[in-house]
């Protein structure tokens, strides 16, 4: 009111009526086009969400593919279909049981005495569940059908699919790869030097105990050396 007051002893009557007019007048059309637009963009929005759902189909990589011309039947599909990290336990459950406990026994000291005998303890008094012999029939089988007919199972290279193939043609492929990004023969011959490292190792004459840790790069060490859970022997 006061402002009304103000720019009423300015402008006369009806100079300021007019400004007023236009000014409403502004501030409606400006309301109705943003009020358009932001309809316009909620329309748009919801038309591109309606095609998409119903033109879109979404598609899903299969578990298992077999590209091999050696059948599988469904038993061994479902089987595979667990992926590569699936793992059974072993048939020979007491030989693994002590495999594991002599395993624990020669690790480095980390814990304690009574901590590591209840380890112990909860490995040889927790039964390991067998393979069911349906399991067990249908992991042979594909054994053997991958020693009979050559096959190789290998991971896609994108989503989680196994992948069934003859090795000859995955040995393509890898060959295919490498010469296609320019791979070249190595004339390293790794055998030769895997027998000098077994040689050396088997005569060395030397250990040394290791401190609470292997020193790191930036220290001095012998040439070649291996690290055991007790010892370092230089060769």
């Amino acid at each position: 009111m006061a402002t009304h007051l103000k720019l009423s002893n300015l402008v006369s009557h009806e100079d300021l009526s007019q400004h007023i007019h236009r000014v409403d007048r502004i501030y409606r059309i400006t309301r109705d086009i943003n009020a358009r637009k932001k309809q316009h963009k909620i329309d748009k929005l919801d038309q591109e969400k309606n095609s998409h759902h119903q033109h879109v189909i979404p598609s899903f990589y299969p578990r298992v593919k077999n590209l091999s011309d050696i059948p599988l039947d469904e038993n061994e599909i479902d089987f595979l279909k667990k992926g590569l990290k699936f793992g059974l336990p072993p048939l020979d459950i007491k030989k693994a049981t002590d495999s594991l406990i002599a395993d624990l026994a020669a690790a480095p000291k980390t814990l304690e005495n009574h901590v590591q005998q209840e380890i112990f303890e909860t490995i040889k008094n927790n039964p390991v569940e067998r393979i069911p012999e349906p399991i067990l029939k249908t992991e042979k089988s594909i054994k053997r059908k991958m020693k009979d007919h050559d096959l190789t199972i290998s991971r896609a290279d994108k989503g989680n699919t196994v992948v069934v193939m003859k090795r000859s043609d995955y040995k393509a492929k890898v060959l295919d790869f490498i010469e296609s990004n320019n791979g070249k023969k190595n004339s390293f011959n790794f055998e030769k030097y895997c027998d000098l490292i077994r040689k050396r190792i088997k005569n060395g004459e030397y250990i040394i105990e290791p401190r609470d840790k292997v020193p790191n790069r930036h220290e001095p060490l012998p040439l070649s050396y291996t690290v055991s859970p007790k010892y370092i022997r230089i060769i």
